[in-house]
């Protein structure tokens, strides 16, 4: 996907069509946005990311991509900036 087709910011309730869209959406937000992040967790159902230097700095960034049976897409379910 090129980079026209991909968010410029993230939010609770946002939808893709696949796990690999929601990676590269939360790739491009974060590097536009010139932030780490570490992915905690991730297969075919669910992707789990965190601040790369949480530890070091505080940093609370989290977010949880999950599949969601009702509407057969990948939900953005928790966000913290």
């Amino acid at each position: 996907a090129s980079s026209r087709n991909l968010p410029d910011t993230l939010f609770v309730g946002q939808t893709f069509a696949s796990i690999d869209e929601a990676k590269k959406s939360v790739l491009h937000v974060m590097v536009t946005q010139r932030l780490s992040f570490k992915v905690t967790s991730s297969d075919q159902t669910r992707f789990h990311a965190i601040c790369r230097a949480s530890k070091e700095t505080g940093c609370k960034f989290f977010l949880r991509i999950a599949y969601m049976n009702r509407s057969d897409q990948f939900e953005l379910r928790k966000l913290i900036p």
